[in-house]
């Protein structure tokens, strides 16, 4: 009798830790990242542990374009990537959101062209 239980407290045992083992492993984190036009190039991105989120996460050069419709086009690309339009504010900015992530894009006119803001941030769980 006293073999059978330790057989079922072992038993026990055995399950939690594979259940705890189970629950612990890590899922496959997908980074979503806001999409980039071909004449949109890098000029600067924030990265590492300290982000100022104050500032852009990345700010991209916009040599040729109009600045009036600049969010037009963009806007088509986040649509056929997935995004929704949380806040249209065209033509001076837009936000996007995607899988749990938004996107606000302020794009400036400048003298050597356009200059688009993104700062991204964790969308607000509604309740």
């Amino acid at each position: 009798m006293k073999q059978h239980k330790k057989y079922k407290l072992g038993m026990v045992g055995l399950l939690s830790a594979a259940l705890l083992l189970g629950a612990c492993q890590s899922k496959e984190v997908v980074e979503v990242k806001p999409p980039v036009q071909e004449n949109m190039k890098l000029e600067s991105e924030q990265t590492g542990d300290k982000i100022d989120t104050t500032q852009p996460n990345q700010t991209y050069v916009v040599k040729e374009g109009d600045y009036k419709t600049f969010l037009e086009s963009y806007e088509k690309q986040y649509k056929e990537d997935g995004w929704d339009v949380v806040l249209d504010a065209k033509p001076d900015f837009m936000t996007f959101e995607k899988e749990g992530k938004q996107v606000k894009v302020m794009p400036v006119e400048t003298e050597e062209g356009i200059k688009v803001f993104l700062y991204e941030e964790v969308a607000e769980q509604q309740s």
